[in-house]
């Protein structure tokens, strides 16, 4: 599939969680301990942080991955299209759905309380981690 491109085009960066095995963290983490030590030390994510690309590339790139669909779908949320993506939240259409908002503060806060709402149903209880 490369030869249509004199150099390698990349990877394809879908907004979904990646599955991630635990040997190549454990490897990763000797090889890069200072940097990762760093990036997790911080309450909010910078661009000199290190993200979770790095572990699914590294799998890529020694073929250790089992190729697989994305579970899930996401969404650019916004004042057209939150109430039928709130929706789909509570129908549980898809397996994993990503959200990212494309609005003004004021809109922001009419979405996020539909959303919530529609997370609230689907999800009553509060997980270990939220206790």
């Amino acid at each position: 599939m490369m030869h249509y491109w004199y150099d390698f085009a990349g990877f394809r960066d879908p907004h979904m969680a990646s599955a991630m095995k635990k040997e190549t963290l454990r490897k990763l983490w000797v090889k890069e301990n200072e940097a990762l030590s760093k990036t997790c030390e911080k309450r909010f994510r910078s661009y000199t942080d290190i993200t979770q690309f790095l572990i699914r590339y590294w799998q890529i790139c020694e073929g250790d991955f089992y190729p697989r669909k994305t579970l899930g779908k996401s969404f650019v949320v916004n004042i057209d299209n939150y109430k039928d993506i709130a929706r789909i939240i509570e129908q549980q259409s898809y397996q994993m759905v990503s959200l990212n908002e494309n609005c003004s503060t004021e809109e922001f806060e009419v979405i996020k309380k539909e959303i919530n709402g529609a997370l609230g149903k689907v999800y009553q209880n509060k997980s270990s981690f939220e206790k």
